[in-house]
């Protein structure tokens, strides 16, 4: 078994791992968040997205990852750069008063990841 961190990403089912380039996971006693960016080469992910819609997130290491984390999109963020290589979309998710501890694969705080893929 690895010792490598590893995670996987989907929005609406579609897997957007290798285009992550953030994740954080807040879980607090009113709300959990997950928020999501990710790179928008030549717009390829502009308007395919929509709040009502699902936002995914399995981490762990690599041979055990833990359980999947599914949030409702509630609002979506797009930045357009001149300065930088690639567009990015922040997709973030919510469950009101679901605190994930009591529920699936809960951290009981935030854990955010920055990862350069």
């Amino acid at each position: 078994m690895s010792i490598d961190p590893d995670f996987v990403v989907t929005i609406n089912g579609e897997n957007v791992t290798k285009y992550t380039s953030e994740w954080k996971l807040d879980d607090n006693e009113k709300k959990s968040t997950l928020e999501v960016t990710i790179k928008n080469p030549d717009q390829k992910f502009s308007e395919k997205f929509d709040t009502g819609q699902e936002v995914s997130l399995i981490f762990g290491y690599v041979g055990n990852m833990g359980e999947k984390v599914e949030m409702e999109i509630k609002k979506i963020e797009e930045a357009y750069s001149v300065n930088e290589p690639h567009d990015y979309i922040k997709v973030i998710g919510y469950h009101a008063l679901d605190n994930l501890d009591k529920g699936n694969a809960g951290t009981g705080g935030q854990t955010p990841i920055n990862l350069n893929r």
